[in-house]
């Protein structure tokens, strides 16, 4: 995975897609060569002064010179990154795998909070779906709302519609 994601350049603009480097990307225990590049979006698609942060692209090369169109995967669940999918051979013969990053997540803004993480994992296969765990989370979840609204984060920018232009943005780039 990538590490250590820059902050967009002061001259980068929505949509800027870096040029693809050679990069070794994990999965699990696995490494396999791939190429890396960072792309640049609006925090809050909808919002014109919106600020800029990256997200990691990760293209895995097709084994063909000339592959047919990209497939980009989408996996994972809320919280969870777009980087674990590791791709067949069968997939690779005619395409190249694209994995761009999710907001919030992989790229250089993060959205975890430590107090949702503890209040998780204290109720995990014992007493999840109780009153009390769910007035817990909704308690951890409404304080790193705050949070992360006080330091400046755009909570409205983070929707499965900001994703889908995100991967609309890497797919144009490229």
């Amino acid at each position: 995975q990538m590490e250590d994601l820059p902050a967009p350049a002061n001259q980068a603009q929505a949509g800027d897609l870096t040029t693809f480097e050679a990069c070794e990307h994990t999965f699990g225990k696995q490494k396999i060569d791939a190429q890396c590049a960072t792309l640049t979006v609006p925090e809050n698609w909808d919002d014109p002064t919106s600020r800029l942060t990256t997200l990691p692209v990760v293209r895995i090369p097709s084994i063909r010179a000339s592959p047919t169109e990209p497939v980009f995967i989408l996996l994972g669940g809320p919280g969870s990154s777009n980087f674990y999918f590791m791709p067949k051979d069968w997939l690779l013969a005619n395409r190249d795998v694209v994995m761009v990053g999710y907001r919030g997540v992989d790229g250089s803004v993060d959205l975890k909070c430590q107090d949702i993480l503890d209040v998780s994992a204290k109720h995990l296969g014992k007493s999840f779906l109780t009153k009390q765990s769910t007035a817990e989370l909704q308690a951890a979840t409404e304080k790193c709302a705050v949070s992360l609204q006080e330091s400046g984060v755009d909570l409205n920018g983070y929707t499965v519609k900001a994703v889908v232009q995100d991967m609309e943005a890497a797919r144009t780039a490229m």
